[in-house]
């Protein structure tokens, strides 16, 4: 796959990471799943090689106003991308439109069952995102979506980050 989607030679990075679907949404702003990560070592040490985040987080309560605010917290996967992207000389901005564009220009998400890839830390159900009903924030970014990103067909809808979570 690295070989079949190469990276653009104005990117500060060897070859594309490849990420999974799993626990890799849409609308977490910079939130590709921290689980799989493969690629050139070099890439996949430096997406890792970042500084340890010292907030206190004794007391601390998460903003869940919007799948906006929930990401710009910065917390988990988010900062471990945000905090890669900095040290590739990436300005963060927050958007959807921004946020997709790095995982075009500089991933491919593959399919957690195209792996076989199973994870029953908090249930045993294998695909436990996949809910046609579900909220805007479980919709995991697939093969599929990443597809069409890749080929600027996907429809970005910034707004859809600013509404209320439940």
């Amino acid at each position: 796959m690295i070989k079949i989607f190469p990276l653009d030679k104005n990117i500060n990075q060897k070859e594309r990471l490849i990420g999974i679907s799993f626990d890799t949404f849409v609308y977490r702003l910079y939130g590709l799943s921290d689980m799989f990560l493969f690629g050139n070592t070099i890439d996949v040490f430096s997406y890792f090689d970042c500084k340890y985040d010292l907030r206190n987080f004794q007391d601390y309560k998460i903003n869940m106003d919007s799948q906006r605010e929930f990401s710009k917290e910065n917390i988990c996967e988010v900062y471990l991308m945000t905090e890669f992207l900095k040290r590739k000389g990436e300005c963060i901005s927050w958007t959807l439109s921004h946020s997709l564009e790095i995982f075009k220009n500089r991933f491919i998400i593959v399919d957690g069952s195209t792996l076989d890839f199973f994870w029953p830390k908090y249930s045993f159900i294998e695909d436990r995102w996949l809910d046609f009903k579900s909220e805007v924030n479980s919709k995991e970014l697939t093969f599929s979506k990443w597809m069409r990103i890749y080929t600027s067909n996907y429809e970005i809808n910034e707004d859809i980050l600013d509404f209320k979570l439940k």
